[in-house]
């Protein structure tokens, strides 16, 4: 990233920024089983989609892809073309954003 903001998983990202204001991930899923279980989803999808059956899994195999993949985001073209620069770092970002949620949490 160009606002120096962590490479990580979705979930790892979310932890990071969501972290300094208590919010904690629950029991984790092991990454092979969560794989399976979304590939089984994927499957079940199909088949029953054969017999008129739709439904749409919350975890499928798109949404494991994204939620394991690192991610970051590339601002150079913004910043080229339209000047952008990050208003935050990503300590004080990260920590506005928890000061936000505590204040939510105690409305």
């Amino acid at each position: 990233c160009y606002d120096a903001s962590p490479w990580a998983p979705y979930e790892e990202f979310n932890l990071l920024l969501l972290g300094p204001a208590g919010i904690s991930g629950g029991p984790r899923v092991p990454p092979k089983l969560s794989a399976l279980l979304a590939w089984f989803n994927g499957v079940l999808r199909a088949v029953l989609g054969r017999f008129g059956v739709f439904f749409a899994p919350l975890l499928n195999p798109y949404t494991w892809a994204v939620a394991s993949t690192p991610f970051s985001v590339r601002t150079a073209k913004a910043e080229r073309e339209l000047g952008y620069r990050p208003l935050f770092s990503w300590e004080e970002a990260r920590e506005r954003t928890a000061g936000w949620l505590r204040q939510l949490d105690g409305a």
